[in-house]
Formats: structure tokens, sequence, C-alpha cells
């Protein structure tokens, strides 16, 4: 029977007789015991039964194929096309997931994540595992060191970022891939970016900072903190006094190596937010006039400072 159907299903092949060569296979079915066989079978089946144009046929032999066979790479994908063509988005979606896993090298798994993404984009309006897809994207295309790829698809992710501190974590994501690639102009660019879009943010300024510390840019770090640090404490001169001010400052000195004054920062955020803080205050010497100027802010006046030394105690006790 194998010769006769060798030779007969090279006569339909070379003939084109699709829906003879599908009548052929069923007829194998009935006489094949091997699993794998059976499957290939009825993934071959498949594919003659679309080419007449019976989708629900084929999609049951697809289906007896990944009962009998669940990681059967060319069952999953021919069912993923074949669900996909149906617009049964949610079955594509669940092949081509099980696909990505199953699939050895990351050429196919990058194929399978630009259907999922455009999937999730598209039909499923899915948006955070769109973004999934293309995180997936990114770290494959590193692996296949198709940098330029990467960079492309982490562009759209800053692009699509949801609120500014995704977006700052995006470009932070990008600048790495940069870096790491040597092309350390245009990672400055991007942290450089990130932090003129969130100049008070702690973590863009680190960022920076960080990355001119490894390439021994030290007048670069030194220009930096300096305009960091002053504009913050312009902030406190008008009366502005808010946490992320407090942190600005605090890190300007930690990231300069002054941890005596990052300390003092430290604890005195915490006095401003309530809460403990291991440090010793000045206690009564802080109203001593000649300490105005280490301790005392400008919008503190001498008559203010002068009620503050009378009414300690008492306003301890409130």
């Amino acid at each position: 029977f194998q010769d006769t159907f060798a030779r007969l299903s090279a006569v339909y092949t070379r003939k084109g007789a699709a829906a003879e060569l599908a009548r052929l296979l069923e007829r194998q079915l009935d006489v094949v015991e091997d699993t794998g066989e059976r499957v290939d079978v009825q993934v071959e089946r498949a594919r003659m039964l679309l080419r007449v144009g019976d989708r629900d046929a084929a999609r049951v032999c697809l289906e007896a194929a990944l009962d009998d066979a669940p990681e059967h790479l060319s069952a999953l994908a021919a069912f993923a096309d074949l669900a996909h063509l149906q617009q049964d988005w949610t079955a594509a979606e669940q092949a081509w997931i099980r696909l990505a896993v199953v699939l050895p090298s990351p050429p196919e798994q990058r194929e399978v994540y630009l259907r999922l993404g455009e999937l999730y984009a598209g039909p499923l309006a899915n948006l955070p595992r769109a973004e999934l897809a293309m995180d997936r994207l990114v770290a494959i295309y590193q692996k296949m060191g198709d940098t330029n790829r990467a960079v492309e698809m982490l562009g759209e992710l800053v692009a699509r970022a949801p609120d500014p501190v995704r977006r700052r974590d995006r470009i932070h994501q990008l600048a790495a891939l940069l870096e790491a690639g040597g092309d350390l102009r245009r990672a400055e660019q991007a942290l450089d970016h990130a932090r003129k879009e969130l100049p008070g943010d702690v973590l863009a300024l680190r960022a920076l900072a960080e990355f001119y510390v490894r390439h021994n840019q030290r007048a670069a770090v030194q220009v930096l903190l300096d305009r960091a640090a002053a504009d913050t404490r312009r902030a406190f001169a008008a009366g502005r006094f808010s946490a992320s001010l407090f942190e600005m400052l605090g890190t300007c000195f930690e990231l300069r190596g002054k941890r005596d004054p990052a300390h003092v920062v430290s604890a005195t955020l915490s006095a401003f937010e309530g809460r403990p803080a291991h440090l010793r205050g000045a206690d009564a010497k802080a109203a001593d006039k000649r300490l105005d100027e280490l301790l005392a802010p400008e919008l503190l006046a001498p008559a203010f400072r002068a009620l503050l030394a009378r009414t300690g105690d008492a306003l301890d006790q409130a």
C-alpha cells in the first residue's frame, strides 16, 4: 500500500490535484498507526483541503493533529495561520504563543512575535500585550546581533510610552542598548533628552551622571551636578519645599561622593515628611545667630527665629 500511495501521491502532486490528494491522505489515515506519522498526514491533508477551499475540514485535521502532538511545529503554524484567516483572533493568539515557546531559533521566533504584535495592536486591541511582544522582539534582535533593528523597535516603544515615567524608563533602556553597541554619542543624547523632559527626576539625573562617570567625563559630571544643585537651591530660596527637591539635592551630594551632606539632606527630608531620622539636630543652638548662615533659610526672618527660641518647648509639647 505504501508503494501505491507514494506513486498516487506523486501523480496527484504533479497534476495539482489537491482534492484527490486530500482523499488519498484520508484513506492513508485508516492504516497509519504511528502517532508522528499520523500527525504529518493530518497536516498535509489540511494543506490540501485549504487549497480546495475547505477551511472547516482543514481545521478539523489540524485540531486532531494538535490533540496528538500539541507542540508539533508545522501543525501549530498551520493552525495559527488558518485561525487568523478565519478571524478567530483568540485561537490564533494562543497558537502563536505556543509556537513561540517551542521554536528553536531567534529568526523563527521573530516572525511569530511580529505576528503577535500585529494581532495585539489590531484586532485584539491589547496594548500591554503588544508592548510585551515588542519587548521580546528587542531581546530576539539582540540575540541575533541585529542592534539596528533592536534600536528601531525600542524607538517605537519610546513613542508608545503611556506616561512620562514609562517614557523615561524606555529611553534609559534605549540608551543602554546604544552604549553597549558603542554608539556613545546617541546614548548620551538619549539620556540628556530624558533629563530635559523630566528636569526634577532623580533617576534621570543619576542615569546621565553615571554615564559620564563610566566614560571618564568628569567635567561633564561637575557641570551637570552644579546646574542641578543650583536649580534646587533657587527653588528653596523661592520658598518652594517639596520632597522631590530634597531628593534631588541629596542625590547631587551623593554623586559627588559627599556622604555627610547627603545624610543631612536625607534627615531633613525625613523631618519634612514627619518620619524619624537618625541624625541629631542642633537643638537649642538652632536659634543662635552665629549659625544663621548655616541653618536658617532666608524666609525665616530674625523676628520669627526669636519667637521660635522663646516658644520652642511649648511648640514641642503642642
